[in-house]
């Protein structure tokens, strides 16, 4: 039974339901259930949350900024806070600034999951399930992706600190404005890279037989 809980398949089966919940389900009390079932499961299977919590504390200022622009730009539903006649905080915009904030943290801890697993282990599952090549093989660059679209990020931040960015002495709205500033560099390299994989997938034949060679 414990084998089979650590499977890889389990787990994608797992975030599957989790992150197919966050997208259906609109009600906030039962988004953040969600998101407490997902914490709870990464949790067990020895995901570490405080370090989680370190390495994306720049995408967990983008999601504060997000939710800020859907509470200041939806203005329907009941207001909540006026200054001088103006509508400021809306009972629709906090409604769904609450569901956008909950549903991507839903997703971060679904990746947190998969990151028990190794790639290998990924690849494994993923054969096993009778999946095609192509999609086996997509699904394996997006997870080698993703950690060096952080390291990138992380890059671009420090280059922004050397030259003498401080975010802890800045305001809020610099700050948001400064990481949205690394966005673009960061969202370039990746681009480049994904056109130089995609050139030498081409260059090799992947995908001009569709059954794969023996070497």
């Amino acid at each position: 039974m414990k084998r089979l809980l650590r499977d890889a398949r389990t787990k994608m089966a797992l975030v599957t339901l989790l992150t197919t919940g966050a997208v259906v389900i609109a009600q906030l009390g039962a988004l953040a259930l969600i998101l407490l079932l997902s914490l709870v499961a990464a949790g067990a299977y020895g995901a570490s949350l405080p370090r989680m919590l370190r390495r994306w504390r720049a995408i967990l200022w983008l999601l504060g900024v997000v939710a800020l622009f859907q509470i200041a730009f939806l203005r329907t539903g009941r207001a909540l806070l006026t200054l001088a006649g103006v509508m400021l905080v809306s009972s629709d915009g906090l409604r769904v600034a609450g569901q956008v904030s909950v549903r991507y943290l839903i997703i971060m801890a679904a990746a947190l999951i998969m990151s028990t697993s190794s790639a290998r282990d990924v690849t494994q599952a993923l054969t096993r399930l009778r999946l095609p090549t192509t999609f086996v093989f997509m699904v394996i660059v997006t997870v080698q992706f993703i950690p060096r679209f952080a390291q990138l990020f992380r890059d671009s931040l420090a280059a922004m600190q050397l030259r003498g960015l401080d975010f802890r002495r800045i305001s809020l709205i610099k700050r948001a404005r400064a990481y949205l500033y690394l966005i673009f560099p960061v969202i370039a390299a990746a681009l480049i890279a994904a056109q130089d994989l995609a050139i030498a997938m081409e260059t090799r034949g992947f995908g001009a037989y569709k059954k794969r060679s023996a070497r």
